[in-house]
């Protein structure tokens, strides 16, 4: 079952993927700044520095009991 659920996960990224790839390039050919402005804009999540530096702080705290 786990499989299966990593297959239906590779459909949004493929779907994600193929419209950053084919939007950007047809908004340059009609000249529509708003459909090129789709590859430039992050596709995940950006951390700020205090978010990187807590989370950082958590991965490498020491768990031994």
């Amino acid at each position: 079952m786990i499989i299966e659920i990593g297959h239906y996960a590779l459909v949004p990224a493929l779907v994600t993927s193929i419209i950053l790839s084919i939007v950007p390039v047809i908004g340059a050919r009609r000249r529509d700044q708003a459909m090129m402005d789709v590859a430039s804009k992050p596709t995940g999540s950006k951390l700020t520095a205090d978010e990187q530096a807590k989370l950082s702080e958590l991965l490498h705290r020491d768990r031994t009991i």
